[in-house]
């Protein structure tokens, strides 16, 4: 199955799909002369990076989820959705396959 995000939908697998679990809570305090350390994890704001190829069309539409910020809702490969997501293009090549154009794009996608 291929990643979608919001209306857009890949070209195949994802490639490299990874989650960077958000670890801002990492705590280390002094209360009252007591070292309280605090390794919490805030699930909802992992993020994702991945790299999927998108037909022109749909790269547009993507570029447009970038530029104006547009919460959209994510379905990974596995099936798993993800909603009021933001997404971020790091970086993209174009390619041609058959006679059409395509772009390889970077992708960082955060979960809001």
């Amino acid at each position: 199955m291929a990643i979608k995000l919001g209306d857009v939908s890949a070209i195949g697998r994802a490639e490299n799909w990874r989650v960077v679990p958000d670890d801002r809570q990492q705590k280390v305090e002094v209360l009252d002369g007591v070292v309280v350390l605090d390794f919490g994890r805030f699930e909802a704001g992992d993020s994702f990076t991945c790299s999927a190829n998108f037909d022109m069309d749909n790269f547009e539409m993507l570029k447009k989820y970038w530029i104006n910020r547009t919460p959209i809702t994510i379905t990974d490969q596995s099936g798993n959705v993800y909603l009021g997501c933001r997404v971020v293009i790091k970086g993209w090549e174009d390619l041609r396959l058959f006679e059409k154009k395509y772009r390889k794009v970077s992708l960082e996608i955060w979960r809001v």
